[in-house]
């Protein structure tokens, strides 16, 4: 009886750290999933006040985007003592897609 409970033990152990092993193989695959097609996703520190470990961090996105620029240059003119970053993220399709719907816009 005593040999039978460690025994036990280090097949529960090994039970467990087997479910652990597929929950982060199925997580990993749920987030490829979802991520996959994502080639360009980046933050860009904006300011002086990044790389200062404070809480107050600022993560601005910008909408409308006419060229690689338009990720930061709206954000630039802010005076706060946040850490400021600006998310770039696929450019080529954003710029594309902006530049539609301002021809659209323009087109009536």
């Amino acid at each position: 009886m005593l040999n039978s409970a460690p025994g036990a033990m280090v097949k529960e152990t090994k039970m467990k750290g087997i479910h652990k092993a597929a929950g982060a193989g199925l997580t990993g695959t749920k987030m490829a999933r979802r991520v996959g097609g994502v080639d360009e996703f980046d933050f860009k520190a904006i300011g002086e006040n990044h790389n200062q470990g404070r809480l107050g961090v600022e993560i601005l996105i910008s909408g409308f985007v006419f060229e690689k620029e338009d990720f930061i240059r709206p954000w630039e003119g802010l005076n706060d003592n946040l850490e400021r970053y600006s998310l770039q993220w696929e450019s080529k399709n954003l710029i594309a897609v902006s530049t539609a719907i301002q021809d659209w816009l323009t087109s009536s």
